[in-house]
């Protein structure tokens, strides 16, 4: 597999015979992953590497610059005693094999293309974390009703009371925020809803209460009163967007370097902000709970990274787990320590069709003897045994043509 792989990705004769080599000795398959704590984000939320299965779709970037959600073809998991590069740094947080795939970006002609993690070095290239040009789903809902949401998982509470049902929903907000109260009675009354406001001397808060038909449905699809993955992956960028600035007026702030922030006890509903977040094109970093038993939740301004600006660790590792999906693209987002960007993934990928190499890697096996032990009972790239046939392979140039 190794051997095949290698060729089927362009590499020289002598690359495929190292790469042949490297698995052997440090016991390893296919060598370009990540560690267990890097996480992919699936239209199911950012998932670990034993939390995805063959059903999940991971959002991916092409090397047209397009962000779409694209089905997982293959999980690599393995232990392996290998070499890798820590990277940790205020915005960014990897942690690789030497030999695992990035996609950067070209600083001076802003193409896209795939570099390995032991050839990062090269000056003029970034590594991206927006998702740019994302394709937006069919629309599901409002952007009115998305902003209502907005506030109510940030500042709503559901009421509640014995023995019978029932549909009110209350939003709180202080009377220091007028401008904020006003955008409240702005958005109910888009939303075509009637609702009372009581003052409370308490707390110095106005309350918002509505029922009927809308409360009632938003606490039927909603009744832990945060948001879903479901509910995430149905917004268009714009309306994440709205959702993301919204869920910061009434729960967050804006600092002095004008970077966004969100604080937030709940974990589940933190990592589907993310995913909004990282829909509506900003870019989330997470970090952990303080004192107050809180995540906070940053948009960070810095969309890309220069790979000039990393300084790896490389350690040699023992017995560790590293894994990696594949998908068609080649790409997959990633978040590890609360920090998120693009990477590459495992195996061959679409593109690779191109290079896709004939007869050569038959007769590089054929003239070394360690292969040709390893491969005895293997198919070979451009053959496989079926019973007393034999089904032949030819590469071919393009993916049409494949």
């Amino acid at each position: 597999l190794v051997i095949m792989t290698a060729a089927q990705i362009g590499m020289s004769t002598t690359s495929i015979i190292k790469n042949h080599h490297d698995a052997k000795r440090f016991k390893m398959d296919i060598i370009y992953c990540v560690d267990t704590e890097t996480e992919a984000l699936t239209k199911k939320g950012f998932k670990k590497y034993n939390e995805i299965s063959l059903t999940d779709e991971l959002l991916t970037l092409d090397l047209k610059g397009n962000s779409t959600w694209q089905k997982v073809k293959e999980i690599f998991i393995n232990n392996v005693d290998t070499e890798m590069y820590r990277y940790e740094s205020r915005n960014f947080n990897a942690f690789v094999t030497s030999n695992h795939r990035w996609i950067v970006e070209n600083k001076r002609d802003g193409k896209l293309s795939i570099v390995e993690t032991n050839k990062l070095k090269k000056r003029g290239l970034y590594i991206p974390k927006v998702a740019i040009n994302y394709k937006d789903p069919i629309q599901t809902y409002t952007n009115d009703y998305v902003e209502l949401l907005s506030w109510v998982f940030s500042e709503g509470y559901y009421c509640k009371q014995k023995g019978r049902d029932d549909w009110s929903i209350i939003i709180s907000q202080s009377k220091k925020n007028e401008a904020f109260c006003n955008q409240i009675r702005d958005c109910l009354k888009r939303n075509g809803t009637k609702w009372k406001e009581y003052w409370n001397e308490s707390n110095q808060c106005f309350n918002f209460r509505f029922a009927f038909d809308l409360g009632k449905k938003i606490k039927l699809n909603f009744p832990l009163k945060i948001p879903t993955a479901e509910f995430a992956q149905s917004l268009t960028r714009e309306q994440s967007k709205i959702f993301i600035d919204t869920f910061v007026s009434a729960d967050g702030w804006i600092d002095k370097s004008g970077t966004k922030a969100i604080t937030q006890q709940n974990k589940e509903c933190v990592d589907v902000l993310c995913m909004i977040a990282v829909i509506s094109g900003y870019v989330p970093s997470v970090i952990p709970p303080g004192k107050n038993n809180a995540y906070i939740v940053r948009m960070i301004q810095f969309s890309k990274i220069f790979v000039e600006e990393l300084k790896p660790i490389i350690t040699k590792e023992k017995d560790i787990v590293i894994w990696c999906p594949r998908t068609d693209v080649g790409t997959f987002y990633a978040r590890r320590g609360g920090r998120c960007y693009w990477t590459g993934n495992t195996l061959p990928t679409d593109k690779d069709v191109g290079v896709f190499v004939g007869g050569k890697v038959n007769r590089i096996i054929a003239n070394n003897v360690s292969m040709l032990k390893d491969v005895a009972d293997k198919d070979s790239i451009e053959q496989k045994r079926v019973g007393n046939s034999m089904i032949y392979f030819r590469g071919t140039w393009t993916k049409k043509a494949a």
